[in-house]
């Protein structure tokens, strides 16, 4: 439960456009946190699956389609220091690129999945 409101409450403050600051006021967490409860208050939507949607957005997230988007904006300058003896410097292999994107897909589609099940959408 802290980590998921601590989440919710630096993730509401940065969208409504206010100073990370406030994130500590008393007023502010005990809104957070009476938000959150209430949250699990309503019937057939508990903390539990709201906490497993976010997990299941977070991991595929964090784990498939963030690292092949930070690949595909690299520069050639950037990529050049990482770049192998056999390549020019800042050039890319013909398959990487359909190969990042196929990846970034891979982690939406499991996000996508990982949410239906944990909202109950799939069938047992």
């Amino acid at each position: 439960f802290p980590l998921l409101e601590r989440c919710f409450r630096s993730t509401a403050l940065e969208l409504l456009g206010l100073p990370r600051s406030m994130e500590q006021e008393q007023l502010v967490v005990a809104m957070s946190v009476a938000t959150t409860t209430a949250m699990a208050c309503v019937p057939g939507l508990g903390l539990d699956r709201v906490s497993a949607i976010g997990g299941a957005l977070g991991a595929s997230f964090l784990i498939y389609v963030a690292p092949s988007l930070m690949a595909l904006q690299l520069s050639g300058e950037e990529r050049s220091a990482g770049a192998s003896l056999a390549q020019a410097p800042g050039s890319r292999p013909t398959w990487e690129v359909p190969l990042l994107r196929a990846v970034a897909l891979l982690g939406s589609l499991l996000g996508g999945l990982g949410v239906a099940e944990s909202a109950g959408l799939t069938s047992t």
